[in-house]
């Protein structure tokens, strides 16, 4: 159906920028590890988010009833994104800034999908 194929559209790019972010950070940090294991975190988190946000939505076009819960969960679950590789690595301002790249992931790839894939022009105007 066309909701789900939107989703594995949202994936796929998210995968595309975290390649392109994988590449680009261990060229450029000193902590490689730190960094991709901390993004590969972000961008599971990133993922995870996408997939949560389009069961909240479709239960609220079956209910017709605002929930926050998923609103709260999701947050819930970035923050402890943070608190993990906070925890886990040394180079805590390395692993929680790589975390926050891999986690925006969704607000980047949500511009990509609907430039590459979506958009008014793809539409007829009456």
């Amino acid at each position: 159906m066309k909701n789900e194929k939107i989703i594995k559209q949202f994936i796929y790019v998210i995968i595309f920028i975290a390649l392109i972010v994988i590449t680009i950070g261990s060229i450029i940090t000193k902590n490689k590890t730190t960094f991709i294991v901390s993004y590969i975190f972000g961008t599971l988190g990133a993922i995870l988010y996408i997939i949560s946000l389009y069961y909240d939505i479709i239960s609220l076009n079956l209910k017709r009833k605002v929930s926050k819960k998923g609103y709260y969960i999701r947050y819930i679950f970035s923050a402890s994104i943070f608190l993990l590789v906070g925890v886990i690595f040394e180079e805590k301002l390395t692993a929680i800034i790589s975390a926050f790249l891999g986690l925006i992931n969704v607000k980047i790839s949500a511009y990509l999908v609907g430039f590459l894939f979506g958009g008014g022009w793809h539409e007829k105007k009456d």
